[in-house]
């Protein structure tokens, strides 16, 4: 397990990576009062680290010919207490996307998030948000 001593580009970069097959170690970041939101797929979770943990296993890229995720950070500001970082997402959708037809189709987006920490470097609260619109676009939607 990565050991933050400090909140950076690194930390943050290491944490997006755990979305994949390592939920574990994913949830072992967070405090158990914590609130996560990602706007653009409506999900709300609330101190459940269970749920919190579901949510993230979409992203499971254990069989990229089909279905794969990947995340990369590229910016980051903040401190100790509160950073606020970019990201591109790549992905191979295996089956609709937000009730979207995707399947077999791999789109590219941008996205922000929005992170808080505890005294003791726990995740508190999370909140994501990507443009939707350049998914549709590639997905010939809009």
């Amino acid at each position: 397990m990565y050991r933050r001593e400090t909140m950076n580009k690194d930390w943050v970069q290491y944490w997006i990576k755990l979305f994949d097959r390592k939920g574990e170690e994913l949830i072992a970041l967070y405090s158990p009062e914590f609130y996560f939101i990602d706007i653009n797929m409506q999900i709300e979770i609330k101190n459940d680290l269970q749920a919190l943990k579901e949510f993230h296993g979409i992203f499971d890229n254990s069989n990229p010919d089909v279905k794969y995720d990947y995340f990369d950070v590229f910016d980051y500001a903040g401190d100790s207490r509160r950073g606020c970082f970019q990201w591109t997402w790549k992905s191979k959708h295996a089956g609709d996307f937000l009730g979207l037809p995707a399947a077999g189709k791999e789109t590219e987006t941008r996205g922000m998030t929005l992170m808080e920490w505890n005294e003791d470097g726990k995740i508190t609260r999370e909140e994501s948000i990507c443009d939707l619109l350049r998914i549709f676009r590639q997905l010939g939607i809009a």
